[in-house]
C-alpha cells in the first residue's frame, strides 16, 4: 500500500501504520491528533513522501510543523506544499539533540534486529545438520558453570574453552557439507531415474 487516506476519521491517535512501509502518501487531516508525539510516530515510514495533517489541533502547536519535518525526513511535501530545503535544515538543528537519541535507540534496535536475524539463520544451519542442541548445550554449559568463571584468569583456560567452542563449530560445518553433499546427490539420482524412467510417477518412485 502507497497511498492512504484517513481524511475526517475522529482519530486522536496514530496507531497500526508503523508496518506500511512502502507507504508513500498519506492523508490523516480534518482529525482530532492533538499533539506531535502522534506525528512522531510516523518516523519508521521511511518511504513517507507526502503528508497532509491540515485540519487537527495539533496545527496549532507552533513547533508543529518544525517537529514533522525535523523528524519524518523523508517527507517532500507537507499539507500539499513543497518542503523548503532551508526549512527542514533549521528544524533539524533545533532538534538536533533529541535527534540524536533517537537516532543512537534507532542504531542498537536496528543492530539487535539484524544480530538476531543472524541468529536465527545461523540455528537454522544448525538444526539441519542436527547439531543445534550441542551448540546450545555447550554455550549454556560455559555461561552458567560459576567453577568455570573463577578458572577463567588462569592461563590456557581462556584457549581450551576456544579450542572446544571451534572443535563444535568445525563439527557442524562437516555435517552441514555432508547433508548438502547427499540432498543434491539425491536430487541428481532423482532427475535421472525420471528421465530413464518416464512411465513411473514420482510416487511410485518414492516407495522404491
Amino acid at each position: 500500500m502507497q497511498d492512504l487516506t484517513l481524511y475526517s476519521n475522529k482519530i486522536t491517535v496514530i496507531e497500526g501504520l508503523e508496518n506500511c512501509k512502502s507507504l508513500e502518501c498519506l492523508s490523516i487531516g480534518n482529525n482530532r491528533i492533538a499533539n506531535t508525539d502522534q506525528l512522531i510516530k510516523l518516523r519508521p515510514l521511511k518511504h513517507l513522501k507526502m503528508l497532509s495533517i491540515t485540519g487537527n489541533p495539533v496545527c496549532q502547536d507552533s513547533e508543529c510543523n518544525t517537529v514533522t519535518l525535523a523528524y519524518l525526513e523523508h517527507l517532500m511535501y507537507l499539507d500539499y506544499a513543497l518542503i523548503d530545503p532551508v526549512d527542514r535544515h533549521n528544524a533539524k538543528e533545533a532538534y538536533h539533540d533529541e535527534l540524536m537519541d533517537v537516532e543512537e535507540k534507532e542504531g542498537v534496535l536496528a543492530e539487535k534486529e539484524n544480530r538476531d536475524a543472524s541468529t536465527a539463520e545461523y540455528k537454522k544451519y544448525l538444526t539441519t545438520a542436527g547439531c543445534l542442541y550441542a551448540f546450545i548445550a555447550f554455550d549454556d554449559m560455559v555461561e552458567n558453570d560459576t567453577e568455570l568463571e573463577k578458572l577463567r584468569h588462569l592461563p590456557g583456560v581462556k584457549e581450551l574453552v576456544e579450542g572446544a567452542r571451534y572443535v563444535i563449530a568445525n563439527s557442524k560445518n562437516i555435517a552441514i557439507h555432508h547433508i548438502a553433499a547427499v540432498g543434491a546427490f539425491t536430487n541428481l539420482f532423482l532427475s535421472l531415474f525420471i528421465a530413464k524412467s518416464p512411465i513411473l510417477s514420482l510416487e511410485q518412485i518414492l516407495k522404491l
